[in-house]
């Protein structure tokens, strides 16, 4: 259960960092929430390959390691590999808010919810992810992490 949670924590998260940003004014900020409304679109109604879509060829997701699941996945096959896990557990995405641009990153929170976490009580585990963006404003990196209050239920729950 913890690999399959791991694996779906790592997959809903990419999907929300996934989102573009352009790089001038405003339009970053309105850019990167339509960007990632629609990857969360894209999670939320199983269709991978719209979600593949806004990661750039040779994109890297980065998840922590959780039982024999791996820890990187990089290029499209890998991506669709961890999004197939994500959308096989059912996984769901809630709405972000607080993105913070950091030159060519961004970060925000988000709330993610998937089979495996409900198989251990748990309706939804906040995540924090960052997502570098190619010049094209797709997604080159996506890393995610738990939030230590996520990490701490998720360990009393013994998932």
């Amino acid at each position: 259960m913890v690999s399959h949670l791991g694996l779906v924590a790592a997959v809903l998260l990419a999907a929300l960092l996934s989102a573009p940003a352009a790089n001038v004014g405003a339009a970053p900020v309105d850019n990167a929430a339509q960007s990632i409304a629609a990857l969360r679109s894209a999670i939320n109604t199983a269709d991978a390959e719209a979600a593949i879509g806004l990661f750039t060829a040779d994109a890297v997701v980065i998840q922590p390691r959780f039982g024999g699941l791996p820890q990187l996945y990089a290029g499209r096959e890998q991506l669709r590999y961890w999004l197939g896990g994500l959308i096989n557990q059912h996984v769901g995405l809630a709405d972000t808010t607080a993105i913070v641009f950091l030159d060519d990153r961004l970060r925000w929170p988000a709330l993610l919810t998937l089979d495996s976490l409900r198989d251990v009580g748990l309706d939804a585990v906040e995540v924090e992810s960052e997502v570098v963006l190619a010049d094209d404003d797709r997604i080159s990196s996506l890393t995610m992490t738990y939030t230590p209050t996520a990490a701490r239920r998720l360990l009393a729950s013994g998932g």
